[in-house]
């Protein structure tokens, strides 16, 4: 397999001569604007235009190289080295996520791109690194927020074992659609593409139960048969606030039944950490819950887990000063919403802390702000406010109607056939304070709808409506999503 690439060097903004690679670096260039293809960014690099600098940049039809591989960009000094990464000693390659581009091509391409950089200096995929590896900073965005990056690790291995070089192949003409694998539900369902792949065997390790792969003609030429049996969180995320309670309550009344953990705590978890079920983690992992692959550092009974299935995530954490930081950590994958309540329950009943429970007193517990303290005190979440926003949700959803009532024994234990009536929009004004710099301002009040390119920053802001655990603007900018650990209200 061979990649076009056309030179447009810099000679302004690096350092001449002085770079000693050993590591090639992935980057996203962040700049949703019409237009802003590889193209564009290798003229306005070549003119002196950019303050950052790259070797390369890669979009879905083009590849530029605007460095010499000897010439050290202005890429990963944020890091000052702290990492062992730094300006002279790698090859910076960005991904462009202009409109035009077809994002999941060119993240292909950029694994094409990196396999050959490896291959022609002899290394392997330990010398493959995210900006985030160099500096924290959250780089490559899109490959963090959907988790892709074990996915691109995977593909670049497929391409230098296949040999990916230089030179050959003609850039694709845009009139002509690309000879490239699509994974989808269907053909007709394009939105539901989750990547396209230039070989065949990779497309198959990146399609999941449920989904085919089809050739450039439209041809199905391999569909994952693999059953999927339980509530998959795919099928929650077209649910309002009402209807998801409905669906989800009984799981959770019948996994107080099993375990002794409190239905409505467990369920306010769920609301919370999955965002009402439309998290990336949880639609790409069915984990509700942020259950990390380590935790606690032990094990404990009733594991729902297979001990193996993981994606890699970003996620956000808090200091005991209220500082807020990210970090990129491996997360357990389940193969339905039913596993995902069952794992999380058994770690709050048995997880210990050297000998003793680590939430000692949990199980059985009755009273729901109780439970809520013993989960926060035994270290569960670092956000200060955790306990408030947990009691919060309850009484605002009247989840303890799915609380198992004391005396049941199971037969009588189905919750009153009630629907929260607080799930409509409130048109009430508040203020919330937000405490990250990067809390995304969506379209519309859900992760379904689109990213508008703009994120708060911190500070304090005035919220108009709320709708299922999401904030419009007074501003006018959009919609925030209120359940995040960054926000609180004030």
């Amino acid at each position: 397999m061979s990649i076009k690439i056309t030179k447009m060097i810099a000679k302004t903004h690096c350092y001449i001569g002085q770079n000693h690679p050993n590591y090639v670096i992935i980057h996203e260039t962040d700049n949703w604007a019409k237009g802003a293809n590889s193209r564009a960014h290798a003229t306005a690099m070549k003119n002196g235009n950019l303050d950052g600098t790259v070797h390369y940049y890669v979009d879905s039809q083009e590849c530029y190289q605007t460095l010499e591989h000897q010439d050290g960009a202005w890429a990963v000094g944020d890091g000052k080295g702290k990492y062992g990464i730094t300006n002279k000693n790698s090859i910076n390659i960005e991904i462009c996520v202009n409109p035009e581009s077809n994002y999941y091509v060119a993240v292909d391409r950029a694994a094409q791109l990196a396999a050959m950089l490896l291959n022609q200096y002899g290394w392997d995929t330990s010398h493959l690194k995210r900006h985030y590896d160099a500096s924290r900073k959250h780089c490559p965005r899109r490959i963090l927020d959907e988790g892709l990056w074990d996915n691109f690790v995977k593909c670049t291995k497929s391409y230098m074992k296949k040999g990916t070089n230089a030179g050959s192949v003609k850039p694709v003409k845009e009139e002509e659609p690309a000879k490239l694998y699509r994974v989808r539900k269907t053909w007709a369902d394009s939105k539901s593409q989750i990547g396209a792949y230039a070989y065949l065997d990779n497309a198959k390790i990146a399609c999941p139960a449920g989904y085919s792969v089809y050739d450039w003609t439209g041809k199905n030429v391999y569909t994952n048969t693999t059953a999927k049996t339980g509530t998959q969180a795919t099928k929650l995320k077209g649910l309002t606030p009402a209807d998801l309670i409905k669906k989800i309550g009984p799981l959770f009344t019948a996994d107080q039944l099993k375990t002794g953990v409190l239905a409505s705590v467990s369920m306010a978890q769920f609301i919370l950490e999955s965002g009402w079920g439309k998290s990336g983690l949880t639609q790409k992992a069915n984990n509700a819950f942020g259950m990390k692959q380590n935790l606690s550092g032990n094990t404990w009974p009733g594991s729902k887990w297979d001990g193996k299935s993981v994606v890699s995530m970003r996620t956000g954490e808090q200091k005991k000063n209220g500082e807020h930081y990210t970090i990129t950590a491996n997360f357990r994958r389940y193969p339905c919403i039913e596993d995902s309540i069952g794992d999380h329950s058994a770690y709050l009943a048995g997880a210990k802390n050297g000998n003793a429970l680590r939430y000692a007193g949990l199980k059985g517990c009755k009273d729901y702000k109780k439970a809520a303290t013993i989960i926060k005190n035994g270290g569960y979440a670092t956000d200060i406010n955790y306990v408030n926003q947990l009691c919060r949700i309850i009484e605002q959803y009247k989840l303890t109607d799915y609380d198992v009532k004391a005396g049941n024994t199971g037969t009588d234990s189905k919750p009153a056939a009630t629907t929260p009536t607080s799930t409509t929009t409130q048109k009430k004004t508040f203020k919330v304070k937000v405490t990250a710099n990067d809390l995304r301002i969506r379209k519309g009040p859900g992760t379904d709808y689109a990213f508008t390119g703009k994120y708060t920053g911190k500070g304090r802001f005035t919220i108009v409506e709320e709708k299922g655990g999401w904030g419009r603007l007074k501003s006018g900018a959009g919609w925030i999503c209120l359940t995040v650990n960054c926000v609180t209200r004030v």
